[in-house]
């Protein structure tokens, strides 16, 4: 995120000698060199909190007597509008600001940088937009900083045109764009899934006479394997390291999810491996994601491996992690032990979650056992999770089972579907027009008024030929 205060080292909260200045500057001196250290000491903490965005833990050290006593009541202020723009809270800036003039305190151009960082923080193009303006209105100027927080904020927003119209407005200022605003543009198109765009961008960088550093090639990277361009977030990753620079953990993560996610379970273990050969520690993140993609191809026992070596390394599996091992069964169509899953997550005090259950239907699908699918649905309800669209389309398609067909029961669940409220889709509605028949179908559309898409798209699935089973 771009900080007003980062272009200039010495404003950089009070940290270096500045605070040692304001300690000079008390309504009435201190009595010791202890009372002075002890006032430091607050300062420090009060800067550390607001580093962290702990705007309580900021507001309960401003009220503090020995920091009141301080004259320099705006440098106190900006640290804890400091706080409020590194938690991204625009409200408690506002807030913050309006006292401010309410105390007459004086405000200065560190005021109106930290409002509009909160602003970019909070994803609020309008505020940060005019928080510049009001500051340009009074100090008839603007600096690269400034200007580099509201671009920050249209990137979050993922409005890239907006973000370069306000990367143009520079020149009205007299400023030239340095690195850091030309990476802010990059991520606004990365964020917007414009990945074609934002390589581009790259291309004007160098053009500038600029070298693209980490952040330039991490964004592109990170970019594609969001977007599921393995094999240009992994060309992405070659050039960050042969430029010189070394992935972080939150790269290699992307990286191992972006396979997961593509189902390439051996490309996903490269990069978990080259992440541990890296001296980057594998984390609940990085696990999940590779235990997933093992679950996602049915690689049972190298899921299972991956778990003890989690458990192993003192990390506690999460959720996901536990309802991938579950869906890793169900994918090899293990009912037994899916089922077991299920008591082995409640075991460890955690709540199975809709992935869970849906993948345990899904397995008592897989083996045409519609009664117990069913079963699962309540079990699932009875356990405080709502069943999703997935959820009752694996219920409904053991349904259709060529040696135990149960047309009445997958009536049964579409009427429970729609007391759900949700809308059966193109998939649920192929699968219900197969098993009821188009005539029942219509009849039920008359009485329960359901459609998917619209009225069109509901005739051509009741109107498409009934399919034989079996």
């Amino acid at each position: 995120m771009w900080s007003c205060a980062a272009a200039c080292p010495r404003q950089r909260g009070y940290l270096g000698t500045a605070g040692h200045v304001f300690l000079a500057s008390f309504s009435r001196p201190l009595r010791s060199k202890t009372a002075a250290v002890h006032v430091q000491g607050l300062l420090d903490e009060l800067n550390e909190r607001a580093e962290h965005g702990d705007i309580a833990g900021a507001e309960e050290l401003f009220h503090r007597k020995e920091i009141q006593l301080l004259h320099n009541k705006t440098f106190i202020y900006n640290t804890v509008l400091k706080a409020c723009a590194n938690s991204g809270d625009v409200g408690k800036a506002e807030a913050w600001y309006r006292r401010m003039q309410a105390d007459g305190i004086k405000v200065n151009v560190k005021t109106f940088g930290k409002l509009i960082e909160a602003a970019a923080k909070g994803h609020d193009v309008g505020r940060a937009g005019d928080w510049f303006e009001q500051r340009v209105a009074i100090y008839g100027s603007a600096d690269a900083a400034a200007l580099g927080a509201v671009m920050d904020a249209f990137a979050r927003a993922a409005q890239p045109e907006e973000t370069v119209r306000w990367l143009g407005r520079m020149s009205a200022f007299s400023l030239k764009p340095g690195l850091q605003h030309y990476n802010t543009v990059l991520n606004a198109f990365a964020q917007a899934g414009q990945v074609t765009h934002a390589t581009t961008w790259l291309n004007t960088i160098k053009s500038q006479r600029m070298m693209p550093d980490a952040v330039s090639f991490k964004t592109l990277m990170n970019a594609c394997a969001q977007s599921g361009r393995v094999e240009e977030a992994g060309r992405w990753a070659r050039e960050l390291t042969a430029e010189g620079f070394c992935m972080d953990s939150t790269s290699y993560n992307k990286m191992v999810n972006a396979c997961a996610q593509a189902k390439r379970f051996t490309e996903a273990i490269d990069w978990f491996v080259k992440m541990e050969a890296a001296s980057h520690q594998p984390d609940v993140i990085s696990y999940s994601s590779i235990v997933n993609a093992s679950a996602q191809v049915g690689r049972v026992e190298d899921a299972l491996s991956l778990l003890r070596k989690m458990e192993m390394a003192g990390l506690q599996p999460n959720i996901v992690v536990l309802s991938s091992i579950v869906h890793a069964f169900a994918k090899q169509g293990q009912v037994d032990e899916a089922v077991s899953w299920i008591a082995n997550i409640e075991a460890r005090r955690v709540k199975p979650n809709v992935v869970s259950f849906t993948s345990v239907i899904q397995a008592f699908a897989k083996a045409g056992q519609a009664e117990e699918a069913s079963r699962w649905l309540d079990k699932m309800q009875q356990a405080g999770v709502q069943p999703n669209i997935i959820s009752f389309t694996a219920a409904i398609s053991a349904c259709g089972d060529p040696h135990s067909a149960k047309p009445c029961l997958a009536e049964e669940l579409l009427r429970r579907l729609l007391a759900a409220e949700l809308k059966p889709d193109s998939v649920l509605l192929r699968l219900l027009n197969r098993f009821l028949g188009p005539q029942q179908m219509q009849v039920l559309q008359a009485e329960l008024g359901f459609q998917m898409a619209g009225e069109l798209e509901l005739k051509r699935q009741l109107l498409r030929p009934r399919e034989r089973s079996g």
